[in-house]
């Protein structure tokens, strides 16, 4: 598969993984007057859908990476894999009744194991998130895509609409020999 067709395919395929979570976030909102807690269903109706956004932002924005097939790969799994690992770790949370917190000075004294698991993955999420979005802004840094124009060099033109421009006006009615 050659680099365009790849740059083309995981773009449409970003764009189905932002509307998953999207549709599924939308959805969402019909459960929560069934549900006691009214910030839980309104925290991951939110973050559902704007999770959603993001994916299908960056998924119109791929066809401009210009990256290796591998760099493409690798950006596209840790912008696919951290948004679903985000939606999944903050349910778990909430289903649990677990507090992710971020450790600040990684002192993790006085925190459940289910707490401190859940805020090394959302540690590593951030990590995860930092180098791949350098890893897309490095991607967007040249216009070698095909949604890019390429720069030709424009010739004069000697003839527009409403304005002819005649070079030699005194052979237009010159005899033939």
């Amino acid at each position: 598969m050659d680099t365009t067709t790849l740059r083309l395919d995981l773009g449409r395929r970003l764009l189905q993984a932002g509307v998953l979570p999207f549709l599924f976030g939308l959805l969402s909102g019909f459960a929560m007057p069934l549900i006691n807690d009214s910030s839980l269903p309104l925290s991951r109706y939110v973050e559902l859908v704007t999770s959603g956004i993001f994916l299908a932002g960056v998924g119109l924005l791929w066809p401009n990476v210009n990256l290796s097939p591998t760099g493409m790969q690798v950006a596209f799994w840790i912008a696919v894999g951290v948004t679903y690992t985000h939606w999944l770790a903050n349910t778990v949370a909430a289903a649990t009744g677990i507090a992710v917190v971020i450790p600040a000075a990684v002192d993790f004294r006085g925190m459940t194991s289910g707490e401190v698991v859940l805020s090394l993955v959302t540690v590593g999420m951030v990590v995860a998130a930092g180098g791949g979005g350098v890893l897309f802004l490095w991607g967007l840094r040249t216009p070698r895509s095909p949604l890019s124009r390429k720069k030709t060099r424009r010739e004069p033109v000697s003839h527009l609409a409403g304005n002819i421009i005649e070079e030699e006006p005194h052979r237009r009615f010159a005899a033939a020999p």
